[in-house]
């Protein structure tokens, strides 16, 4: 089975952002899995622009969509893997785990290829649960590419992995197979989720939620997508 790993940036990132991208990487290939790193110049971000052309052309059976700044346990990352191929989609962990800057800045000095829990674990971190779709996700590359994977509608920050969750759940059948245990968050400046704020994004999250458990409205609703930004659009 070939697994290929997408991680997402932005021309414009910041040095901290950099830092934990490059970090990250050395942790894939230290294990196997060259990462292939997609950088973007669109402005505003759109997560569809760094990572949709990759997985379209890719000839892996699985894709890993992992986030620059986010990593697992190895044993974490090969189980979800292994179910992606299996189920359709996998998540190989339940909760998000964001470090502070202390244990960042640790992190970051440790070797990536034997690191599997950040070297220094601050109090000051912040753990809170999540739905499959964001941070580090392994999908069959059909359906990856079946689910856009993501709406290039969502631009900034805030909507995108909810609107994939909903459609590969709608269009795999299946919930997401999901790895109890921890995803670490590399610390970096916050970023306006400035999508957050804007009414029609909000309203194409709900257009998502609402098509869920329905495939006929939910490929039309992804095409939809694909539409919007086809030279034909305007």
């Amino acid at each position: 089975m070939k697994v290929q790993v997408i991680i997402g940036g932005h021309v414009d990132d910041d040095a901290y952002r950099y830092a934990a991208r490059q970090w990250v990487a050395g942790w894939y290939a230290a294990r196997g899995l060259m990462p292939l790193v997609c950088v973007s110049d669109s402005r505003p971000w759109a997560k569809a622009d760094a990572y949709n052309a990759a997985v379209g052309l890719t000839d892996a059976d699985v894709v890993v969509l992992a986030d620059g700044d986010s990593f697992v346990a190895a044993e974490a990352l090969q189980w979800a893997i292994g179910q992606a191929a299996e189920v359709g989609w996998a998540a190989p962990f339940s909760r998000v785990n964001r470090l502070d800057a202390q244990a960042t800045a640790a992190t970051l000095d440790a070797d990536p290829a034997t690191t599997e829990v950040p070297p220094q674990i601050s109090l000051a971190q912040e753990v809170h649960d999540c739905l499959p779709g964001g941070g580090i996700v392994a999908m069959r590359t059909d359906l990856a590419v079946a689910c856009g994977p993501f709406d290039p509608r969502f631009r900034g920050w805030g909507g995108e992995d909810f609107a994939l969750g909903n459609a590969a759940r709608t269009l795999s059948g299946n919930y997401a197979a999901q790895r109890p245990g921890p995803l670490w968050h590399l610390w970096h400046p916050p970023q306006p989720r400035t999508t957050e704020l804007d009414e029609a994004t909000n309203r194409l999250a709900m257009r998502y939620r609402i098509a869920k458990f329905q495939p006929e409205a939910m490929r039309h609703l992804i095409e939809e997508g694909r539409q919007s930004c086809s030279p034909s659009a305007s």
